[in-house]
């Protein structure tokens, strides 16, 4: 019986390090990241009670929205200035901790058809006003994206 449940276990354990590893591991991408023209986005996460703040390569940032370009690869880099977060988007099944004074790292691939895509919610109990710490998450074309971009006062 031991020996079966040690078996069962191991296979498990096993079976799940596989798509647990490319979870934890962002793609290589031929282009550099979307600053005119690549297929990798790059976006800075940082929590903060009870906003979150996007900051993008283009050179600004945007509080409670993130707009993202349809078939892109968007790495997030997360991190917190206040206390502990947890930042993840049901839609996209992404889920990482905002801790201050470390960057942690997820991606996701947006989808291809524009729309939006729910919330980026805080999964960690982060003080009173934790229940209202949420952002509208966007998906756009590419010309709109980059339309929104120099709105926003991005170059």
């Amino acid at each position: 019986m031991l020996v079966s449940t040690g078996v069962i276990v191991t296979g498990l354990t096993l079976y799940s390090f596989i798509p647990l590893n490319y979870l934890s591991q962002t793609p290589v991408v031929q282009s550099p990241s979307l600053d005119g023209g690549g297929d990798k986005l790059v976006v800075w996460v940082e929590a903060r009670q009870f906003v979150w703040v996007f900051k993008y390569p283009q050179g600004f940032t945007s509080v409670n929205k993130l707009v993202l370009p349809t078939d892109t690869l968007v790495e997030f880099k997360v991190t917190s200035n206040d206390v502990w977060h947890a930042f993840g988007i049901p839609y996209f099944k992404v889920k990482i901790d905002a801790i201050p004074g470390v960057v942690n790292s997820v991606w996701i691939k947006t989808p291809s058809k524009p729309g939006s895509y729910g919330y980026v919610w805080c999964y960690e109990l982060c003080g009173a006003g934790h229940s209202i710490m949420r952002a509208s998450v966007e998906v756009v074309d590419r010309g709109s994206f980059e339309g929104w971009v120099k709105s926003m006062g991005g170059g």
